[in-house]
């Protein structure tokens, strides 16, 4: 009888663990991954994101591409799938996805034994309590939906940054490209100084030049071997910025940029109807609105936690008398009297206002943004045409002139060097003018949340 017992307790003990043990769980984020590709693909063109669960783009893969030179589609790919920051920001979905996993399991039973044995001799008593929380049940299902806003934030916060990312290497490789014209300009500048300066040095030692003449000259000439050196770093610079979002480790003197400057276009868009598509395409307002839902449900979810705890199970005790086993059901409640949780109530109240206001400040950002960026757009574009057809033209006329007269002795010095200064200037904004209109539509795309080229 004892034996039966003794079985009958071990048996009570363990089936209910094994009921309601959940059995082996695993974190599996890959479908996010592949959601962070297809929004990635909707908001820059570019299918190839990294992927963890995939393998890394090689390094002879990206000495394969750099070899022939790098365009600027080849540049935002290997960002993509090689820009060490941005795979370690892809991490943040593998622990939003534990999260995930997490809220949807049990916590796990407790097993309280008691052993007691007679000093003076005697059966020994033993007790067994086994309980588990079934107040949770309730509570899972909105656990699991408050995990999955904030995984779904996550996945739009990462692909933004990744849309971003493309943004940036674009933007910085149009840099690399104004910083190399300014480079030869630089160097044709140097050529015309030390062409002129030596003119002037053999008019003087002919007698038609005076010492003055030819420290006049001798300025611009150091000036122009001043500002090529900058022009270079500059260049080297831009580069080296494009190896850093690349992460690429690379000589950048060896790096060809097989790309040009865009032709400035004017934006044929209506603002209204990009803010109008920005509201349903930019991820980051998708990422602000998932934080909102996340906070409308810890509202909920607090508010269930109010009720406490509530565990239930078995109770087994073989008293020392009888030594007969004596099982039945156990209850454990906490008595919410002191704290019915409240203060966490309140707190998730205000965060849920914290987030709806932040999304409509975010929304009013985009608009204004879009609004600005367009108008930007459009004023270096004009600021381009002027150059072309107006400046441009002008400040070429007036160097040839002033070449022109200074040869025939009808003009000074001073009024050539200001003419080949004036038109160094020009030639220098109108370069920089053609870089700000191509970063100004880079950003009016970043603004909208998609390639402008399929609003078109």
């Amino acid at each position: 009888m004892n034996i039966l017992n003794r079985r009958s307790t071990i048996f009570l003990l363990i089936v209910p663990c094994l009921l309601l043990s959940p059995g082996c769980t695993t974190v599996k984020p890959g479908p996010d991954f592949l959601r962070v590709q297809e929004l990635v693909e909707q908001s820059t063109g570019f299918p190839d994101t990294y992927n963890p669960e995939e393998p890394m783009i090689s390094h002879d893969e990206i000495i394969a591409l750099l070899a022939d030179g790098l365009s600027i589609d080849e540049a935002s790919r290997i960002a993509l799938l090689n820009n060490r920051r941005l795979q370690a920001q892809f991490m943040s979905i593998g622990v939003a996805k534990a999260d995930w996993v997490q809220s949807g399991l049990l916590s796990n039973p407790s097993l309280d034994m008691l052993l007691r044995f007679p000093v003076d001799g005697g059966r020994s008593q033993i007790e067994g309590l086994f309980l588990q929380n079934i107040l949770e049940l309730w509570r899972i299902p909105l656990r699991k939906e408050l995990a999955q806003h904030k995984l779904d934030d996550t996945v739009f916060t990462i692909a933004r940054i990744a849309s971003d990312l493309v943004a940036e290497t674009r933007t910085t490789y149009y840099q690399a490209l104004a910083a190399d014209e300014l480079q030869l300009l630089a160097e044709r500048n140097l050529e015309n100084a030390t062409q002129g300066y030596q003119a002037v040095r053999n008019l003087r030692e002919g007698g038609v030049a005076t010492i003055f003449d030819e420290n006049l000259a001798r300025g611009p000439l150091l000036e122009a071997q001043v500002s090529l050196r900058s022009r270079q770093l500059e260049a080297r610079d831009a580069r080296r910025r494009i190896a850093t979002l690349l992460s690429i480790d690379l000589d950048v003197n060896t790096l060809i940029l097989l790309d040009s400057l865009p032709d400035p276009a004017v934006p044929q868009y209506d603002v209204d109807s990009l803010i109008e598509i920005a509201m349903d395409a930019r991820l980051d307002l998708r990422a602000y609105q998932a934080a909102m839902d996340a906070a409308g449900v810890s509202i909920n979810y607090e508010s269930r936690n109010a009720l406490g705890e509530l565990s239930i199970g078995v109770s087994v005790e073989r008293p020392p008398v009888t030594g007969e086993t004596i099982v039945g059901p156990a209850i454990s409640a906490t008595i919410p009297i002191f704290d019915q949780n409240q203060a966490q109530i309140a707190r998730a109240e205000y965060q849920f206002v914290q987030a709806v206001k932040s999304f409509e400040a975010i929304q009013l950002k985009v608009t204004q943004d879009i609004r600005s960026i367009a108008d930007h757009a459009s004023t270096v574009t004009l600021t381009l045409a002027f150059y072309e057809s107006e400046l441009l033209p002008q400040v070429e006329q007036n160097l040839e002139m002033a070449t022109t007269a200074y040869s025939s002795g009808q003009a000074s010095l001073v009024a050539l060097l200001e003419a080949q200064r004036t038109y160094l200037e020009a030639k220098t904004g109108y370069i920089q003018s053609r870089q700000e209109s191509a970063a100004a539509m880079l950003r009016l795309e970043q603004a909208v949340g998609k390639p402008l080229k399929q609003i078109e």
